[in-house]
Protein backbone atom coordinates (compact mmCIF):
# COMPACT_ATOMS: atom_id res chain seq x y z
CA UNK A 1 0.00 0.00 0.00
CA UNK A 2 1.13 3.52 -1.13
CA UNK A 3 0.11 6.23 1.80
CA UNK A 4 1.08 9.70 0.42
CA UNK A 5 1.33 12.38 3.78
CA UNK A 6 1.53 15.69 3.39
CA UNK A 7 3.15 17.57 5.76
CA UNK A 8 3.42 21.26 7.15
CA UNK A 9 7.09 21.57 8.16
CA UNK A 10 6.21 24.82 10.74
CA UNK A 11 4.12 22.10 12.51
CA UNK A 12 5.38 18.92 12.29
CA UNK A 13 8.50 17.49 10.55
CA UNK A 14 8.79 13.94 8.86
CA UNK A 15 10.40 11.45 11.77
CA UNK A 16 7.40 12.92 14.14
CA UNK A 17 4.84 12.04 11.10
CA UNK A 18 6.82 8.69 10.97
CA UNK A 19 6.76 7.80 14.36
CA UNK A 20 2.94 9.05 14.30
CA UNK A 21 2.42 6.22 11.59
CA UNK A 22 4.72 3.31 13.60
CA UNK A 23 2.55 3.49 16.87
CA UNK A 24 -0.78 3.43 14.60
CA UNK A 25 0.62 0.18 13.14
CA UNK A 26 1.55 -0.99 16.43
CA UNK A 27 -2.42 -0.51 18.09
CA UNK A 28 -3.94 -1.06 14.56
CA UNK A 29 -5.99 1.14 12.59
CA UNK A 30 -9.82 1.21 11.73
CA UNK A 31 -12.82 -0.89 12.87
CA UNK A 32 -10.60 -4.32 13.51
CA UNK A 33 -8.14 -2.76 15.60
CA UNK A 34 -9.33 -4.03 19.13
CA UNK A 35 -9.34 -7.74 17.71
CA UNK A 36 -5.78 -6.91 16.67
CA UNK A 37 -6.13 -6.62 13.03
CA UNK A 38 -5.42 -3.32 11.34
CA UNK A 39 -1.79 -3.67 12.65
CA UNK A 40 1.25 -2.56 10.03
CA UNK A 41 4.50 -1.74 9.57
CA UNK A 42 6.33 1.16 7.87
CA UNK A 43 8.45 -0.39 5.16
CA UNK A 44 10.35 1.97 3.19
CA UNK A 45 9.87 5.97 3.02
CA UNK A 46 10.34 8.89 0.15
CA UNK A 47 10.28 11.91 0.12
CA UNK A 48 8.89 13.51 -2.81
CA UNK A 49 8.21 16.95 -3.92
CA UNK A 50 4.88 16.49 -5.60
CA UNK A 51 5.21 20.20 -7.16
CA UNK A 52 8.29 18.62 -8.97
CA UNK A 53 6.23 15.34 -10.60
CA UNK A 54 4.12 17.46 -12.92
CA UNK A 55 4.47 20.51 -15.22
CA UNK A 56 6.33 22.60 -15.31
CA UNK A 57 3.57 25.17 -16.55
CA UNK A 58 0.32 23.24 -14.94
CA UNK A 59 -2.85 24.36 -15.76
CA UNK A 60 -4.67 21.07 -14.04
CA UNK A 61 -4.54 19.01 -10.95
CA UNK A 62 -4.69 15.28 -10.80
CA UNK A 63 -5.51 14.05 -7.48
CA UNK A 64 -4.42 11.27 -4.93
CA UNK A 65 -6.65 10.43 -3.17
CA UNK A 66 -11.27 11.02 -3.50
CA UNK A 67 -11.98 14.41 -2.55
CA UNK A 68 -14.59 17.20 -2.72
CA UNK A 69 -13.38 20.03 -4.60
CA UNK A 70 -13.98 23.90 -3.63
CA UNK A 71 -17.35 25.26 -5.65
CA UNK A 72 -16.89 27.40 -8.02
CA UNK A 73 -12.99 26.74 -8.31
CA UNK A 74 -12.75 24.69 -11.20
CA UNK A 75 -13.98 25.35 -15.06
CA UNK A 76 -13.29 21.79 -15.87
CA UNK A 77 -13.72 18.12 -13.82
CA UNK A 78 -12.81 15.12 -15.42
CA UNK A 79 -13.55 12.45 -12.42
CA UNK A 80 -15.61 8.94 -11.39
CA UNK A 81 -17.89 9.38 -8.56
CA UNK A 82 -16.91 7.91 -5.45
CA UNK A 83 -19.57 7.74 -2.51
CA UNK A 84 -17.91 7.35 1.00
CA UNK A 85 -20.12 5.77 3.69
CA UNK A 86 -18.72 6.49 7.16
CA UNK A 87 -19.68 5.33 10.44
CA UNK A 88 -19.02 6.39 13.89
CA UNK A 89 -16.46 5.20 15.87
CA UNK A 90 -15.57 4.73 20.13
CA UNK A 91 -19.03 5.86 21.73
CA UNK A 92 -21.00 6.82 18.92
CA UNK A 93 -20.28 3.24 16.78
CA UNK A 94 -22.48 1.43 19.46
CA UNK A 95 -25.15 4.22 19.48
CA UNK A 96 -28.81 4.31 17.75
CA UNK A 97 -27.79 6.05 14.78
CA UNK A 98 -23.48 4.98 14.17
CA UNK A 99 -23.84 5.93 10.56
CA UNK A 100 -22.91 9.16 9.22
CA UNK A 101 -24.59 10.20 6.00
CA UNK A 102 -22.84 9.30 2.51
CA UNK A 103 -20.57 11.71 1.23
CA UNK A 104 -20.40 11.33 -3.06
CA UNK A 105 -16.75 12.66 -3.76
CA UNK A 106 -14.23 13.32 -7.09
CA UNK A 107 -12.28 9.71 -6.92
CA UNK A 108 -8.19 9.47 -6.95
CA UNK A 109 -7.01 10.14 -10.17
CA UNK A 110 -9.47 12.94 -10.81
CA UNK A 111 -8.17 15.75 -13.56
CA UNK A 112 -9.60 19.47 -12.07
CA UNK A 113 -8.66 22.59 -14.19
CA UNK A 114 -8.72 25.57 -11.94
CA UNK A 115 -10.21 28.81 -13.29
CA UNK A 116 -7.38 30.62 -11.45
CA UNK A 117 -3.77 29.83 -10.89
CA UNK A 118 -4.20 30.44 -7.46
CA UNK A 119 -5.01 26.78 -6.81
CA UNK A 120 -1.22 26.40 -7.22
CA UNK A 121 -0.52 28.15 -4.29
CA UNK A 122 -1.35 25.22 -2.08
CA UNK A 123 -0.06 21.82 -1.77
CA UNK A 124 -4.02 20.44 -2.03
CA UNK A 125 -7.64 20.94 -3.15
CA UNK A 126 -10.72 20.12 -1.64
CA UNK A 127 -13.14 20.69 1.18
CA UNK A 128 -14.25 19.74 4.78
CA UNK A 129 -17.97 18.46 5.06
CA UNK A 130 -19.80 19.43 7.64
CA UNK A 131 -23.98 18.33 8.69
CA UNK A 132 -22.82 14.58 8.36
CA UNK A 133 -24.72 13.56 11.69
CA UNK A 134 -27.94 13.36 13.61
CA UNK A 135 -26.38 11.85 16.28
CA UNK A 136 -22.98 13.98 16.45
CA UNK A 137 -23.30 17.49 15.63
CA UNK A 138 -19.58 18.23 15.40
CA UNK A 139 -18.89 15.05 12.69
CA UNK A 140 -16.56 16.08 9.95
CA UNK A 141 -15.32 14.34 6.92
CA UNK A 142 -11.76 15.28 5.41
CA UNK A 143 -12.68 15.82 1.63
CA UNK A 144 -9.02 17.12 0.59
CA UNK A 145 -5.99 15.64 -1.52
CA UNK A 146 -2.79 16.00 -2.55
CA UNK A 147 -2.64 16.46 -6.12
CA UNK A 148 0.06 16.50 -8.71
CA UNK A 149 0.17 19.53 -10.91
CA UNK A 150 -0.41 18.56 -14.49
CA UNK A 151 -1.03 20.54 -17.78
CA UNK A 152 -3.99 19.40 -20.14
CA UNK A 153 -5.79 20.71 -23.28
CA UNK A 154 -9.26 20.62 -23.19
Amino acid sequence: MALFVGIDEAVINIEQAKKGLERIGEFGFGKDASTGLGRFELAEDDEIDLSSMGSNSPNACYTLSPSVPEKDTFENMFFTLFTRYGRHGDVLAKSANPFKNPVVMADEGAILKPKTETVFDKPYIGIAVTNLSKAEPNTVTQGYSLYIPVRVEV
